[in-house]
């Protein structure tokens, strides 16, 4: 049997363009020259996927996990991801180039001779900061790419050629964008919100849909943010987008540097950019307040739900912090019957995963103002202490099915351990060292968190 290592090979993709970038890949595509899917298969390479697919194979032995594939030409048949056909026979590696996205994807690197294939000029493109399409037309056969396009933009800060605006302008009066998908969607919006890099700004990927001018079509709700306007005491920043655009941000930066877990990530993300959904529903009549939008958003939030098929775990998060944030604000204020009620709903017998989502979207809220008011950013803190402790004194209290009237004996102690909470020495801090957060009781500092 041929050795599967011989084969003459091509780095192409994402780990090209990372390469020039300095950046180091995460994954490795190669393209494979001078073989079919017969002797691929021959070599002991195993087709990913159904054999209808694109002929993409990955090898047992390779310990890297890479993909493989051979050179094709791609044919839309329609208006779907998976409308198209393929041909392999005489297809050159330009071919195989031509039918990608953007040009600073379209490279192929040769490790034996440590050369590049460039034909539509993708180093050029990335020297120069630049997204363009490798083709215009074949750009249209796939509404994704325009995802792509603005999600590439914002995490290397590139600028969106002339072109690409009415390119865009021109596939949504086409109605090509009609076909999106919510799984695309999603895998596309997800990626935006959990890129880690330092100086990366989750909130660039909406602003180039809005320079493309598909933000409406892409995500409509956050598109309506942009003409609501807010009381200018207490958001200098602008409307509800502006001001959504600046919290995310904000918890990126928080969440990035204590090393939250893509999940985590996520749904915190998810959180804090729909937390003032509600907002535009509010009557224009009552501009610039919104009194009772915290409320007003949960229909809105279940159109977000079912539009993007999200997890019921990550909507839970979402509606919660939609419909509690607002508290943050008010806890010194709270009594203590009302804060034993906060604690009641954020499970925090059970998971103390709730109480630290209302510190991060609290934290978001409060900070994604600008300029920063330092003042408000002390009341975070002074919160995020108070309610450390309540909880604390909360999860001590034991139900007691011996005495009368047990459930309202509970309440009674919670609310009186409420109490204690505030009035008592710390027991338990929210805290950040090294590069993590968690919760940590007094007793317990230097021996882990919760």
């Amino acid at each position: 049997m041929i050795n599967w290592k011989k084969v003459k090979k091509y780095l192409v993709g994402g780990a090209v363009r990372d390469k020039i970038m300095g950046i180091e890949a995460q994954d490795k595509d190669y393209l494979v020259v001078g073989e079919t899917i017969e002797s691929m298969e021959s070599m002991g390479f195993q087709r990913v996927g159904k054999n209808t697919t694109a002929p993409v194979f990955i090898h047992p032995e390779d310990q890297e996990k890479n993909e493989y594939s051979i050179p094709r030409k791609e044919v839309s048949t329609g208006p779907g991801y998976n409308d198209f056909t393929y041909s392999t026979e005489n297809v050159t590696i330009e071919d195989d180039l031509k039918r990608r996205d953007l040009t600073i994807n379209a490279i192929a690197y040769d490790e034996e001779t440590d050369t590049y294939i460039d034909p539509f000029g993708g180093k050029t493109c990335i020297e120069n900061k630049f997204i363009y399409p490798v083709d215009t037309d074949t750009f249209q056969e796939d509404p994704v790419r325009v995802l792509r396009a603005a999600r590439f933009a914002a995490r290397y800060c590139f600028n969106l050629s002339f072109g690409f605006p009415p390119l865009v302008k021109s596939m949504i009066k086409k109605g090509l964008l009609d076909s999106l998908t919510s799984e695309r969607i999603l895998l596309e919006l997800k990626k935006a919100l959990t890129y880690r890099r330092k100086d990366y700004k989750p909130s660039d990927f909406f602003r180039c849909l809005i320079e493309l001018g598909c933000l409406h079509v892409c995500f409509p709700l956050l598109d309506k943010m942009r003409a609501v306007p807010q009381p200018a005491e207490h958001h200098a920043e602008g409307d509800v987008f502006e001001h959504t655009m600046l919290a995310i941000d904000r918890v990126y930066d928080y969440a990035l540097t204590f090393n939250f877990p893509e999940e985590k990530l996520f749904y915190v993300m998810m959180s804090v950019l729909y937390h003032d959904i509600g907002k535009i529903e509010t009557p224009s009549e009552e501009w610039p307040k919104h009194h009772g939008h915290s409320n007003r958003g949960i229909g809105l939030l279940k159109e977000v739900k079912e539009e993007l098929k999200l997890s019921n775990k990550v909507y839970n998060f979402m509606e919660f912090a939609a419909k509690e944030h607002m508290y943050f604000h008010n806890l010194q204020e709270m009594s203590a019957s009302s804060l034993k009620k906060l604690l009641d709903r954020m499970k925090v017998m059970h998971t103390y995963e709730f109480l630290e989502l209302f510190f991060m979207v609290g934290w978001a809220d409060e900070n994604g103002r600008q300029p920063i008011d330092f003042v408000r950013t002390l009341k975070c803190i002074n919160n995020i202490k108070m309610l450390c402790n309540i909880a604390w004194e909360y999860r001590q209290v034991k139900f007691k099915p011996d005495v009368p009237n047990p459930l309202d004996r509970l309440t009674q102690d919670r609310v009186a351990a409420v109490k204690r909470g505030l009035n008592g020495d710390d027991k338990m801090l929210y805290i950040c060292y090294g590069n993590k957060a968690g919760f940590i009781e007094i007793e317990n500092v230097g021996q882990g968190s919760h």
